[in-house]
């Protein structure tokens, strides 16, 4: 964030970095983003009032998680990839409002979803193929949860797992329902998996409960990659219908 800073404040990065205050409206700013956020769990919770204001923290809800994934992207040297593996989280508050203020979908909203599913997985192909460097973590949790003798191995077997993300974003896009079908079953399959490994792979019995404290909060917010694809399987099995849905 150098730049913006001394756009904005007119600081270098070391003036501002070391400001007394700094700390203090960094901490505050963290907390108030989190209550922010358990707010629109509480409107989403409650969306089908259909109150406009709720549609508003919806949007405001869906910006700021576009702003935090411009962070994340920032934080890895400004990867674009990193950016667009977040696209399912940024969209779905989004896809929210409009099915509880609609109603009723049709193809033109589940293409939606395919392209941003499509997106999501060839984001996380270009670091499990090895496009980008693959995560050392990735490969810990692949040796833990697949009982992978050794990093090389695990790192081979990513790199498979990369091109089948390519394949499964590409079939996405194809407009035949077969191959689609069978890439959103890969979704579900590989994106829950993926999301259970943050627990799975660092999960220790001798410390359950600071283990779920630790990891639990990734497993959900990466549930989407599984569980948006589940959906759109569901929500997808009358090709050209629009259908009534109850959000």
């Amino acid at each position: 964030m150098e730049k913006p800073i001394h756009f904005f404040l007119g600081l270098e990065w070391h003036e501002y970095a070391t400001h007394p205050n700094n700390d203090y409206t960094m901490s505050w700013l963290n907390r108030g983003t989190g209550f922010f956020w358990i707010f629109c769990a509480l409107v989403a919770a409650f969306i089908h009032l259909k109150s406009a204001w709720m549609a508003w923290v919806m949007y405001l809800g869906s910006f700021s998680l576009f702003f935090l994934s411009i962070l994340f992207s920032l934080d890895k040297f400004m990867l674009w990839g990193e950016f667009l593996e977040y696209t399912l989280q940024i969209a779905l508050p989004l896809w929210l409002v409009f099915v509880a203020f609609k109603g009723q979908y049709g193809q033109g909203f589940l293409w939606s979803i395919y392209v941003a599913i499509a997106i999501t997985f060839f984001a996380h192909g270009l670091y499990a193929y090895g496009i980008y460097p693959q995560p050392g973590p990735w490969v810990q949790w692949c040796m833990n949860m697949f009982s992978i003798p050794d990093d090389n191995s695990a790192k081979f077997f990513l790199k498979i797992m990369g091109i089948l993300d390519f394949v499964a974003a590409f079939f996405l896009l194809v407009p035949i329902v077969l191959l689609r079908n069978v890439a959103l079953w890969y979704c579900v399959i590989w994106g829950t998996m993926t999301a259970l490994a943050r627990l799975t792979s660092n999960f220790y019995w001798d410390f359950p409960i600071q283990s779920l404290h630790q990891w639990g909060h990734e497993v959900l917010y990466r549930l989407p990659h599984g569980a948006v694809a589940l959906l759109a399987l569901c929500w997808g099995r009358w090709p050209g219908a629009e259908t009534k849905v109850q959000p």
